[in-house]
């Protein structure tokens, strides 16, 4: 089964975390669970991981690191898309410079700014 890219019927969003660290994955796998209408639905600590994971058919948001150990980021957008292809991936970097951030390989993204996160929850027509 494709991911729609949509929540589940009981409106439920679901989010997988890409981050090395571990106290920052586990923070945003509570802040995620904590949240009405978000379910954590994976979380690992590096693109390789992720990509042998088996495969979650209605993932709707990745949250991915850019600054991965091994593959980077950068490096598994491509690759995530594919398995992927109706989800969100929203990067988080602390990354300043543009070149770190629209690496072509990783395809086209726009940032998200902090001030805008709650697009990604859908809104009610």
């Amino acid at each position: 089964m494709v991911s729609t890219g949509k929540p589940d019927s009981a409106g439920t969003i679901r989010v997988a975390v890409i981050e090395d660290q571990h106290r920052m994955r586990e923070g945003l796998r509570w802040l995620i669970e904590g949240s009405d209408g978000f379910q954590c639905a994976a979380d690992w600590s590096s693109m390789e991981e992720a990509l042998a994971a088996p495969h979650l058919p209605l993932l709707n948001v990745i949250l991915l690191d850019l600054g991965l150990p091994g593959m980077s980021g950068i490096q598994g957008i491509v690759l995530l898309r594919e398995l992927y292809p109706n989800a969100s991936i929203v990067v988080l970097t602390v990354y300043a410079d543009n070149e770190s951030v629209f690496d072509p390989r990783g395809g086209a993204f726009s940032p998200l700014p902090a001030s805008r996160a709650s697009a990604i929850r859908p809104h009610p027509p």
